[in-house]
């Protein structure tokens, strides 16, 4: 009889063992990995320039601008596949630029394996109703874009005439819109490369050039058509896994 219970024992013994290695090798693997999302200031020039000009007489003419800080409202960030979209980040975010140039990080979110080919976003001219979730704090860093009318870009600088003296200025923008971006070649994320970085670079080397070449001057409000035009077209997105802000 005890022979009998010990055999017993021995055998709900191993298959228990037995169970618990099916269970270890049929565990699924993951099947997401995730994309960074860099940004990235510079000085250099991107842009078509727009050769309508300026039809009016500039109220201030001057011979250089400095740029000191810029910041700008992105929303609805997100990655498209042939089957699939990822919000990578659907809330409004204010993202400042390092104008020294240094690449800093956005975001960074987990995405399912696949193919991207393209990212959209939207340069948001932000609404009071779109923090209505967001704490105090979060709600801060807008409080600049809320103030007086509504805005979407912010640029921070100074106006130089026959290189000397220096008078502050501050932009606003008031541009609303969707841009799309697509890689070529696509995003592949798979298991064997799973984590892949992207850079949103925004370039002002041609944001207050008019005409022939044209110095604006940001202070005059009839400017504003062009200087937004250029704002547009001065950004570029593109792979970036060694981080260093340029194509890869």
């Amino acid at each position: 009889m005890k022979i009998l219970i010990t055999k017993t024992v021995v055998f709900i013994g191993l298959m228990f063992v037995s169970f618990a290695c099916k269970e270890e090798t049929v565990a699924p693997q993951t099947q997401t990995g995730q994309i960074s999302l860099l940004a990235k200031y510079s000085v250099v020039s991107t842009l078509q320039l727009n050769r309508l000009g300026n039809p009016y007489p500039l109220l201030f003419a001057v011979d250089s601008i400095k740029v000191t800080r810029f910041r700008v409202v992105l929303k609805r960030i997100k990655f498209e596949s042939d089957n699939d979209s990822v919000e990578f980040k659907t809330a409004p975010m204010v993202v400042e630029y390092n104008i020294s140039g240094a690449v800093h990080e956005i975001a960074v979110s987990a995405v399912k394996f696949g193919t991207y080919r393209e990212i959209g976003f939207k340069i948001h001219r932000v609404n009071d109703y779109d923090l209505d979730d967001f704490t105090p704090a979060e709600r801060a860093p807008f409080a600049d874009f809320l103030a007086g009318e509504r805005y979407s870009m912010i640029i921070d600088g100074m106006v130089f005439k026959d290189g000397s003296g220096g008078q502050p200025f501050t932009y606003r923008s008031r541009v609303n819109e969707e841009q799309k971006y697509n890689f070529n070649p696509p995003l592949a994320i798979t298991s064997s490369n799973p984590n892949v970085t992207v850079t949103l670079r925004i370039s002002s080397g041609g944001w207050f050039l008019g005409h022939g070449g044209v110095l604006l001057d940001p202070r005059d409000p009839r400017n504003q058509d062009i200087i937004d035009q250029n704002l547009k077209v001065s950004i570029k997105v593109f792979r970036d896994d060694d981080r260093d802000g340029d194509d890869d």
